[in-house]
Formats: C-alpha cells, structure tokens, sequence
C-alpha cells in the first residue's frame, strides 16, 4: 500500500470499502483472459494437429456431412440431399440435382447410352474415396467406356451411408426405377445385419430406424475442442465396454427380410427388362468357402459388432447374407457377381474391416466389369427387346 506524502509517519491511510472488490475483479478478470487465452491456443493446436494428420484445415469433416450432406426423407429415412458440395478431410463429395453422388447425368436417358444403377450403403457411396471419381460406380462408368468403345454408359450411384436392404428398395422402386436403368447393381449386407442384432426385431425395421430428425447442432460444435472431447467421451464409453459377444449365428428371421427386400428388387426390375446384378460383401473375412477360414480369421486386425458375435458369428452373419442373394440369384435367374469370394484381401484394398481405399475401389470396379461382360450381362442389353418407356420424375 502507497503512503501520502502529506500522511504523518506511522498513521495508517484507511483502507477505502471499494479496494477489496476491485481486487477481486482483477483475479477474476486475469483468470478469464488466461483461461481464454488457453482455450485459444488449444483450439488452434488441435485444428494444427488436424492438418498434420488429415492434411485439412476443415475440422468440421464428417461432422457437418450428416448436417449438410442428408435431407429427411418420408420413405427413406433420409436421402442425399441435391446439390451439395462438402469438402472433408478424406475428400470431396458431390451431389447432383437428383440426390445422387456423382456427376450429373442428364435425367433422361440419352439416346444409345446403357443406364446402369447402383444400390447399396456406405460401401455403394464409398465413404473413404478421396473423390467422386475414385468410387466405385464412377470408375465402373470409366472402365466400360474405356473398354467397350463406343459404347456409351453411364452408372448413376444410389447409395447412401448407413442404407440398408429396405432403404434401397424404396430407393429402386420410387426414385431409380424412372432414369430408365438397363442395369441394376445391388450390394448390401452390413447395415442389415446391424439392424437384426437390435432387440425386437420387426419386417419393416422400425425397431431401430425412424425418420431422420436432422437436428441442428449449435455454434459452439463448430470448435475443435468441442468435437474433440465429444470424439474422446464416446472412445471412453467404448473402452468401458468389454466383449461379451457368444453368439455364432444370426436370427434366421432376419435373413428372411434381407432375402425378402433384395428379391422385390429383382422382382421390380425383371418385368421391366432391367438386368438385375447382385454383389456378395467382400470383407477382411477370410471367403466363405475357405475350408480353413477360422484359422485365418485371427489374422482380422479389426472385427466389428464383437459386442454382440464371436469372430465366428461376424463370418457366420456375412456368410448368411451372402448366401441369401446367391439362393436369390439361383431362383430368379439374377446375375450373381461373387465378390466375397475372389476379391483380394490385401490390406492396401481396405481403408478398415469393409470399406475399400482408392485403390481398392478401381480393382472392385475393375473385377465387376470383367464379369458383366464375361457373364453376358452387357450383351443381353444390347440384344434384349426394347424395355417399356419410363414413367413420372424424381
């Protein structure tokens, strides 16, 4: 405390009554801009680290996609929203006017061009490719151009992350079915089996799906340290969970509904002179028509829905879906593309336990190719009688 010089020697000055809260409201004050100034250089620290990783300044990733990338929709849970172009940290992804990845290919059929439609989830949408090119559909489109000139295709992607069996039905028979396909690719199996290991399990999914709400975060997710530790709680969650998965098969019931949907799809299309194309789900499994497959099977770094199967029961489900479309190929006379027991299992294909890298994709695309022209598909639509005329828009 400062003396007056007017103040005579061993007089105390009185202490004013506003000295001490003035005190207290400058702690309180350097406390907040300390605290603020931390919370600054974390923010810009974790956003640093980001770009050292994932090579982007864009933290919002796959965060804002759901916002951003999906719309609700009233026979799907949702769909792809039109006309979206979201840059996240594994690539850019675009959406054409009809809610479909990809180019946009004129709505109507050109004259002279094969029509090929893609169905599926997150592994039709390609999740990890860097870009719309490096999916699989849009490099199946490059590879039969490339191949069969002059020839004209055009494969239009229909897959969406998180799609299921149903998802694409509805999809097929209300939006894809009127771009006047001459082909139709299925691939499902995952997101269906996601949905059968959820209790009360009933034929049109709702046990477990509703509409999407698109509820709208706040401002304040927009932060690095938000979405940090929003990323960090659901890791602890997790790891507070141990493996309790005993089970070694799957419902039958649910099989039954996967069968069901895929073959209304085949149903929908043949009267319609549409080819019908069925893909198994290649995975980091070992084949399923590998004698020694549970050897192999501890050589799977990653296994999914441990929580609720044995390695054995996660081979046992896929290998269930499998061969569901395969009795479905037999009884309707569908193509049959066996991917789930030719595609490599080499790790540089796969970006995690499904999901194919850039790389995988164009191999995935390249074997698909080879076996529509092998098995015929591409000339039957060459030399197939004139399909009925497409009917109402998207």
């Amino acid at each position: 405390m400062t003396r007056s010089p007017l103040q005579p020697i061993g007089e105390e000055q009185p202490v004013t009554d506003d000295a001490a809260p003035r005190s207290t409201g400058r702690k309180i004050l350097y406390f907040l801009i300390l605290l603020l100034t931390l919370a600054c250089a974390t923010e810009v620290g974790l956003r640093v680290a980001y770009r050292i990783v994932r090579g982007s300044w864009n933290f919002a990733g796959s965060f804002d996609a759901q916002q951003r990338l999906y719309t609700p929709h009233p026979y799907n849970a949702y769909s792809l929203a039109p006309n979206v172009t979201l840059d996240t940290h594994i690539g850019t992804v675009h959406t054409s006017p009809w809610g479909t990845r990809g180019p946009e290919h004129s709505y109507e059929k050109p004259p002279g061009v094969i029509r090929i439609v893609t169905l599926g989830g997150s592994t039709t949408f390609c999740v990890y490719a860097s870009d719309d090119g490096k999916t699989w559909p849009a490099q199946l489109e490059a590879v039969l151009n490339e191949r069969l000139a002059p020839r004209r295709f055009e494969v239009i992607n229909y897959g969406a992350a998180g799609y299921n069996s149903a998802d694409s039905l509805a999809t097929f028979a209300l939006r894809a079915i009127d771009r006047d396909p001459d082909i139709v690719i299925v691939l499902h199996a995952w997101n269906d089996i996601s949905l059968a290991i959820k209790p009360g399990l009933v034929s049109d999914y709702t046990h477990h799906r509703d509409v999407a709400s698109h509820h709208q975060r706040g401002w304040w997710f927009q932060l690095a340290i938000a979405r940090t530790l929003w990323l960090v709680r659901g890791k602890l969650a997790r790891a507070h969970l141990t493996p309790a998965g005993t089970a070694e098969d799957i419902d039958p019931r649910a099989v039954e509904l996967y069968e069901r949907n895929v073959e209304s799809i085949v149903l929908l299309a043949q009267p319609r002179g549409i080819e019908t194309v069925l893909v198994t789900f290649a995975t980091r499994l070992p084949p399923d028509n590998d004698p020694d497959w549970r050897s192999r099977i501890d050589q799977v770094k990653f296994m999914p829905l441990r929580h609720h199967f044995t390695p054995a029961g996660v081979f046992h489900a896929v290998t269930a879906y499998n061969q569901a479309l395969r009795r479905i190929a037999q009884r309707r006379g569908a193509t049959l593309v066996d991917l789930a027991n030719t595609y490599p299992r080499d790790v540089k294909y796969f970006a995690d336990f499904a999901h194919k890298t850039d790389q995988g994709l164009r191999l995935f695309a390249e074997m698909l190719a080879d076996q529509l022209i092998e098995q015929g598909v591409i000339d039957r639509v060459l030399d197939g009688p004139q399909k009925p005329a497409a009917a109402g828009s998207d």
